[in-house]
């Protein structure tokens, strides 16, 4: 009788686990469809490269907040960061360049795995494949930034969190 108690909440267990997986991807995909996230990768964990990577992130989102924020819908998001590629790559190898750095960067629209994330204007969206702007500094081995860019999450106070963040734990929002 035992057994057939710990078999059948077992059983339970298992479809329960099912279906709140089923339903967080679904959620995912869902949300996937109305977002372009920014993906901005550090060429290594050094210092000085995630130093980089923020003024990487400072320089492109300066340039996004003014082309992206008249954008009406994720596939004008799309076609506009498509156009706008060579120039992003651009602008994030110039911010190399007056650091010091020689660096290429190679910018991308990329579906994109990313964990679960939740924004301090309570925006949470949970991990998942998303499409998104992705800019690799160099060979791309360290921790990355990463925001919404569709719809306009990315500007405002993110900036200023992230860094208080990088501050506290490192890193803010690292999918490594």
């Amino acid at each position: 009788m035992f057994q057939k108690i710990v078999a059948a909440l077992f059983v339970g267990l298992m479809i329960t686990t099912l279906f709140t997986t089923y339903h967080s991807a679904r959620a995912a995909e869902e949300l996937g469809e109305g977002v372009l996230r920014l993906h901005i990768l550090a060429n290594s964990d050094s210092q000085a490269d995630q130093a980089l990577k923020l003024q990487v992130r400072d320089a492109v989102l300066a340039y996004a907040q003014q082309e992206f924020t008249a954008v009406e819908n994720k596939a004008q998001a799309v076609a506009l960061a498509e156009q706008e590629l060579e120039t992003l790559e651009r602008i994030a190898e110039q911010t190399l360049r007056e650091k010091g750095c020689d660096r290429q960067v190679k910018a991308s629209i990329e579906r994109t795995f990313f964990p679960t994330k939740e924004y301090d204007n309570g925006t949470r969206l949970p991990a998942g494949f998303y499409d998104a702007l992705r800019l690799e500094i160099g060979q791309a081995k360290g921790k990355n930034w990463w925001c919404i860019l569709y719809p306009a999450l990315c500007f405002g106070g993110s900036i200023e969190q992230s860094e208080q963040a990088l501050g506290e734990q490192g890193e803010l929002a690292t999918s490594d």
